[in-house]
C-alpha cells in the first residue's frame, strides 16, 4: 500500500494550492486530481472524499469499473477516463451535474446508461475508440452538447432523439456501421463540421443541405453526396474525400 500512498501523496501536492498535510486533513481544499500512467486498477477510495473536486484524470491506467461513489463528486467538471479497459459506466455518472468535458477514448465501452443523458451541461464528450453499438434514447438531452467525436466504434443506429441536439458542431462518425443518418439531420443547425466517411451508409439525407453552418463535411470515395450541396462550392463549404 506504500506505492498507493505515494502515488496520492504526490498526486495532492502538484494538484492542490496548499501542503500535503493541509490537503490530506482538508479535502475539501483538493480542486484537481491527476493519476495518469500509474497502473491502478482501481480508483482509491481517498479520490472520493475530495467533495470539491473539478478535474480527475485517470489516463491511460488499468481501470475496468467506475464505482457508485464517482456521485460524491458533485462538483466535478472534467472526467478523462481514456486509455483503460473500462467495460461499463454506473448509472451514478449522471448524478456529475456540474461535468462539462467528459472522455473515455481506448475503452471498451458497448454502451452507455441512460443516466448519462443527465449531464445537461456536458460540452465535450469524446468515446472514440471503444465498442458501441448504439447510445441510449436519453442521449438526444445533452442540450449543451458542442462536441462530440464517436469515430471508430460500432454503431449500428443512432436514436430518434438525436437530432435533438440543438448546440452540437462538430460530429465525427468516422468507421462506424450505421445503417442511415437520422433523416432529422437537418435540425442540427450549429453543426459546423461532420465527418460521416466509412460510418456506414453510402447515401446521405437531402437534410444535409439545410445546415447553412456547415463548413467541413468529410466522406468517403463509395459515399454519394446529395446534389444540392454542389451549389455551396461558390460558399464557405469544403467536401473532403477520405480514402481507405
Amino acid at each position: 500500500m506504500k506505492w498507493l500512498v505515494g502515488i496520492i501523496s504526490a498526486c495532492l501536492l502538484a494538484s492542490c494550492s496548499t501542503g500535503l498535510k493541509t490537503a490530506y486533513s482538508n479535502p475539501a481544499a483538493v480542486k484537481k486530481i491527476n493519476l495518469s500512467r500509474r497502473g491502478i486498477g482501481k480508483i482509491p477510495d481517498q479520490v472520493f472524499k475530495c467533495e470539491n473536486l473539478e478535474e480527475l484524470i485517470l489516463f491511460k491506467n488499468s481501470l475496468t469499473e467506475i464505482p457508485p461513489e464517482i456521485a460524491k463528486l458533485k462538483h466535478l467538471k472534467k472526467l478523462v477516463l481514456g486509455r483503460n479497459d473500462i467495460v461499463k459506466l454506473p448509472a451514478e455518472i449522471g448524478e456529475l451535474q456540474e461535468l462539462t468535458y467528459f472522455t473515455a477514448i481506448f475503452n471498451n465501452l458497448k454502451t452507455l446508461p441512460p443516466e448519462f443523458g443527465k449531464l445537461k451541461n456536458l460540452r465535450t464528450i469524446n468515446l472514440e475508440y471503444n465498442k458501441l453499438d448504439s447510445l441510449p434514447e436519453e442521449f438526444g438531452n445533452l442540450q449543451s452538447l458542442a462536441y462530440l467525436q464517436l469515430n471508430n466504434n460500432v454503431l449500428k443506429r443512432l436514436p430518434a432523439s438525436f437530432c435533438n441536439l440543438k448546440s452540437l458542431r462538430t460530429l465525427n462518425l468516422y468507421r462506424n456501421s450505421l445503417m442511415a443518418i437520422p433523416g432529422r439531420v437537418d435540425s442540427l443547425k450549429e453543426l459546423y463540421e461532420l465527418n460521416l466517411a466509412f460510418s456506414g451508409p453510402t447515401k446521405f439525407p437531402a437534410g444535409l443541405c439545410s445546415l447553412s453552418k456547415l463548413e467541413y463535411l468529410y466522406l468517403d470515395q463509395y459515399s454519394t453526396a446529395p446534389y444540392c450541396l454542389n451549389a455551396r462550392y461558390r460558399l464557405r463549404f469544403h467536401l473532403i474525400l477520405l480514402a481507405q
